[in-house]
């Protein structure tokens, strides 16, 4: 009796991980017009400088977006650092996010990174990076785009 219900138990884990696994793999159809929005995020860098008179929307616009699409909470947010909490976990992905913000004189600095766990590559964090970063700069965003 009590092997079968070791067996039982192995089976559902099992099951568990392989539709997990499925469930996490990022594969999302597009439109051609999402798919054109992904060719302009991709080409966002992920350093660059902006006015200093547009340097609060753009700090505004990480903020709100790290807020809302981050899979892990926010850890330190002030005027110069947003970083969540480091992405822990291997059947359910999470993604981390670390925005910076240096003065320059008459601009403004700013650098995006993703980093993440569980099934996703780095090609994903790096993709959600750009995409974070041309939010940043135009206030566009396609939130189906974003993994999370």
């Amino acid at each position: 009796m009590e092997k079968n219900n070791k067996r039982i138990i192995l089976i559902f884990v099992l099951l568990f991980l392989i539709g997990g696994l499925s469930f996490c793999t990022p594969n999302i159809q597009t439109t051609p017009r999402e798919q054109a929005y992904l060719q302009r995020a991709l080409r966002t860098p992920l350093q660059f400088k902006v006015e200093k008179e547009k340097d609060d929307i753009v700090w505004g616009r990480i903020n709100s977006w790290i807020s809302r699409f981050s899979s892990m909470k926010v850890q330190v947010a002030n005027d110069y650092m947003i970083q969540t909490y480091n992405p822990v976990g291997f059947l359910i992905p999470k993604f981390g996010y670390t925005a910076s913000r240096i003065p320059m004189g008459d601009k403004t600095g700013f650098e995006i990174r993703c980093s993440y766990s569980g099934q996703f590559s780095e090609n994903t964090a790096n993709q959600n990076a750009h995409i974070l970063a041309h939010y940043a700069l135009t206030g566009e965003v396609i939130p189906k785009l974003i993994f999370k």
